[in-house]
């Protein structure tokens, strides 16, 4: 993407500055507000990349679309520096239709939200994804499936007696 950059003046809460340079780890208050400007425009991409396929369903043009689930730790970099911005991004661009939002995810990411800000930078990601009806909550029978998969992933990894 290519920038435009250009000095402005604005009058800005320095405070509010400060803990945007430390949740998203920025070395500059310029960098922390790019980023955060970077996180409200990309959370409109979601919302009308969603809104755009919003009831298609489950096939486009005869095919089925795969269900993509990402996972909290691509959304708490997002969240804290960005760095997996590039690539949430060009997902949403591919496969729009097909990526859904873990309530898992929901709730790892909502215990590690300490205060009414963080909450709302989570809410702000799995909102859109609550309002067109793309949240996915594993039941009982997922939850001891998983647990069968990973009794085997630890009996068989390589060193473990």
């Amino acid at each position: 993407m290519k920038t435009h950059l250009k000095r402005k003046n604005y009058y800005l809460d320095e405070k509010k500055i400060r803990r945007v340079r430390t949740i998203l780890g920025a070395k500059t208050e310029t960098e922390a507000i790019d980023a955060a400007l970077n996180l409200v425009v990309f959370r409109k991409e979601i919302l009308k990349s969603l809104e755009k396929v919003a009831g298609q369903g489950w096939s486009r043009k005869g095919f089925l679309v795969a269900k993509h689930l990402i996972d909290t730790d691509l959304y708490i970099d997002l969240i804290q520096s960005g760095t997996t911005l590039p690539f949430i991004r060009e997902l949403y661009d591919k496969d729009a239709p097909g990526i859904y939002f873990s309530s898992i995810v929901a709730q790892e990411l909502l215990a590690g939200a300490r205060s009414p800000a963080a909450r709302k930078r989570v809410e702000i990601l799995f909102r859109p994804f609550e309002r067109v009806g793309r949240v996915v909550t594993p039941g009982h029978n997922h939850w001891k499936n998983a647990g069968g998969i990973l009794a085997k992933v630890l009996r068989d990894r390589p060193g473990r007696t």
